[in-house]
């Protein structure tokens, strides 16, 4: 009984003053879906929430992240469909706050359809576009691209795959029973084993995981033996599926935009990150190289966003969670700004 009692009073402690390290979607905002694995619920309204951040998300009847946006155009003004992982979905941004939905806010001239998935590798972003985003019409197609597409999701990430065969891309088979990521698919408190269900368990539990994260780099570790062979596979995954981006949208009469989304050890430099793989600094160049050798507009707003950091001072990325803080989405949302309306030829 000595050690019940205080621990019952650590317990209800969380509950009562950090519960919002543990608050989870009262459902998933993904469902299973047979062509790209997962995608958002239609017509979600709920919390997401961390450590560091509590935000409402929506998703409209279609799935796509914010306000209602319909196919037909109703609109005189340019639209322009984002494509990408979470950080165009704004992980940990409401949907005023994530930058896809500062661009729609603003009185620019332009309205944003957010196909940002979390979690989904580029391959899973190609299908999106090609199923779902033309039947917007847009007059842009803005990608995404995140370093850890290449070193992680294009081949590690559960879900639709593409490989590399005889210098043709070949869309990989996957079983969708199997697929049952937490990361995704957060699961409810009655799914939970009994002592998951307790704060203290979890906190316990977690903070050991942060510990040995900050000893043992474990993801570039991964990286570091086989190192090569992991680099001609995924980096022929990245370009053709580049190229196929390209294609796709000529075929659809649409210019194409590929944003390089900088890493917080990017943008702030006073700050130690970890979970990068050995050939961090070697990807910037070599995709702006791949992408300028094959006409492929794109955009770094690397720079915009170190220039904020220094001016507000303030941070632009959670720590522990590495996405976006509201600072962050509104820098990326003014650096984006001007770089669009030139592209779309606006005044």
């Amino acid at each position: 009984m000595g050690i019940l009692f205080p621990l019952a009073l650590a317990e209800i402690g969380l509950r009562l003053f950090w519960g919002g390290y543990y608050e989870k979607d009262a459902e998933s905002r993904y469902q299973r879906d047979e062509i790209l694995g997962w995608s958002p619920i239609p017509n979600f309204d709920g919390v997401h929430g961390g450590a560091e951040f509590k935000v409402r998300v929506r998703h409209d009847s279609n799935g796509m992240r914010g306000r209602e946006v319909s196919p037909a155009r109703v609109h005189d003004v340019s639209r322009v469909v984002f494509v990408g992982d979470s950080m165009t979905y704004g992980h940990a941004a409401s949907d005023e706050e994530a930058f896809v939905g500062l661009l729609d806010s603003r009185d620019n001239g332009i309205e944003t359809v957010n196909l940002g998935v979390g979690g989904f590798n580029t391959c899973q972003e190609f299908l999106r576009l090609k199923y779902y985003g033309f039947k917007y019409h847009p007059d842009l197609v803005v990608l995404d691209v995140f370093w850890n597409d290449i070193y992680w999701e294009n081949l590690e990430s559960p879900g639709p795959k593409f490989e590399v065969r005889d210098g043709k891309l070949v869309q990989l088979g996957f079983d969708l029973e199997d697929l049952n990521s937490e990361l995704i698919f957060q699961r409810e408190e009655e799914g939970r084993e009994w002592r998951d269900r307790l704060y203290v368990y979890r906190l316990v539990s977690d903070s050991i995981k942060l510990l040995r994260a900050q000893f043992r780099d474990n993801f570039s570790r991964k990286f570091k033996e086989g190192s090569k062979e992991k680099d001609e596979k995924t980096w022929a995954i990245m370009e053709a599926l580049l190229l196929e981006f390209k294609n796709i949208c000529e075929e659809n009469n649409t210019p194409l935009l590929v944003v390089l989304i900088p890493d917080q050890v990017e943008v702030e430099t006073d700050k130690k990150v970890l979970g990068l793989p050995p050939q961090f600094s070697e990807i910037k160049p070599r995709l702006e190289k791949f992408l300028s050798e094959n006409d492929i507009d794109f955009y770094s707003p690397l720079s915009d966003l170190k220039e904020d950091y220094l001016r507000i001072e303030r941070p632009l990325y959670y720590n522990l969670n590495r996405h976006m803080t509201p600072d962050g989405n509104r820098a990326l949302a003014n650096a984006m700004e001007p770089v669009l309306r030139e592209t779309l030829a606006l005044e």
